[in-house]
């Protein structure tokens, strides 16, 4: 079904697969991912549904030591967006809703896959929703603090 979840990031490194989020039942098991690609600058989130991947990439996205805001978004028809500091980055109209099953692993900053390296850097205010929020729904902006830098 539908999903949203919202982070403050900042990337101190680009390790080969740093997660910010990894749910799931083991890799690639109906999970849902965000990181870097490989070791690059560029942002992806991938929902996959029994082994098949549907994967927003934003190419470039990340710079390093920066704080943002981040909001993805997944409708229940599996159009899949992720908003920077209020502007929208990325969508995927044709993406996968995730399938409603447990996932036991519910990693913050890891990634249940060994080969992956880990996140270097920052994760605060991760919130989930089990639907489609806007960006004012998840950024108040009484309840945003600039982290510390590195």
């Amino acid at each position: 079904g539908a999903l949203s979840i919202s982070f403050v990031a900042r990337w101190d490194a680009l390790h080969l697969w740093s997660r910010i989020v990894d749910f799931s039942a083991g890799p690639g098991l109906d999970s849902i991912t965000i990181s870097n690609l490989e070791r690059g600058k560029s942002l992806v989130a991938d929902i996959y549904r029994r082994g098949a991947r549907k994967r927003l990439a934003m190419v470039g996205a990340i710079t390093l030591g920066n704080t943002q805001r981040y909001l993805f978004t997944v409708s229940d028809k599996g159009c899949m967006r992720m908003i920077r500091d209020g502007v929208q980055l990325g969508e995927l109209a044709a993406g996968y809703a995730p399938s409603p099953v447990e996932r036991p692993k519910l990693l913050v900053g890891g990634s249940c896959n060994p080969a992956d390296g880990g996140f270097q850097g920052h994760i605060a205010d991760l919130k989930l929703w089990p639907d489609v929020v806007a960006w004012e729904d998840a950024f108040p902006e009484a309840d945003f603090e600039e982290l510390p830098a590195p």
